[in-house]
């Protein structure tokens, strides 16, 4: 099993948003609002990152697919 690959956009100037698109296209950013708001706390304007989401399921120190 793998994650959901996403492209995470984030905003261009100030009071953007950022925004969370799958690999269909798909705009998918109010599923993570933790995602987004880590992104918006963490990462420079402007910036286009492509990679994958995966939950940590720390109690059975495993990643959970199911939890995604």
């Amino acid at each position: 099993m793998d994650g959901h690959r996403a492209l995470v956009f984030t905003a261009a100037g100030l009071g953007g948003t950022v925004l969370v698109q799958t690999r269909r296209g798909a705009l998918v950013q109010d599923r993570w609002p933790d995602l987004v708001a880590a992104a918006e706390a963490q990462l420079p304007p402007g910036l286009v990152l492509d990679g994958e989401l995966v939950v940590w399921d720390a109690e059975a120190g495993r990643l959970s697919f199911e939890a995604l």
